[in-house]
């Protein structure tokens, strides 16, 4: 199963990135809940799908091209541990920026149940109770 899940984990980064978020809803389950990493602006906690799918499109509005893939990514049983790059300019200013981000995906039934995204591999290990 965790390589299911990890081809699934793959497809749904590819819809972010791709700004599918038709597809992306369909990839959360309804009372997901996605922890955004220490230090993100705008918050901590989005809690259900619909406030996860208009988070995604929020931060999609401000950039005027993106790239957001996975560079490293593992499945243990029903979590998938990504380190995603995320490559974008900005809509307004077209500065280039990017950053490294690792988030732990838990799965269930074929649909993220929670995502927590941290700066770092280990503590994404650690939140999904697995240590390297």
């Amino acid at each position: 199963m965790s390589q299911e899940n990890v081809e699934f984990i793959r497809e749904s980064i590819q819809r972010f990135s791709a700004g599918d978020f038709e597809g992306l809803r369909e990839d959360y389950s309804p009372d997901a809940v996605v922890y955004s990493p220490r230090g993100w602006p705008d918050g901590a906690v989005f809690e259900g799908r619909e406030a996860i799918i208009s988070q995604f499109a929020r931060l999609q509005e401000d950039w005027q091209q993106q790239d957001f893939y996975p560079s490293r990514i593992e499945g243990h049983a029903d979590w998938v541990i990504a380190q995603i790059e995320w490559e974008a300019s900005g809509a307004g200013s077209g500065i280039s920026t990017g950053m490294t981000m690792v988030v732990a995906f838990r799965v269930d039934a074929g649909q993220i149940t929670e995502a927590q995204a941290f700066w770092d591999w280990d503590e994404a290990l650690q939140a999904a109770g697995l240590s390297e």
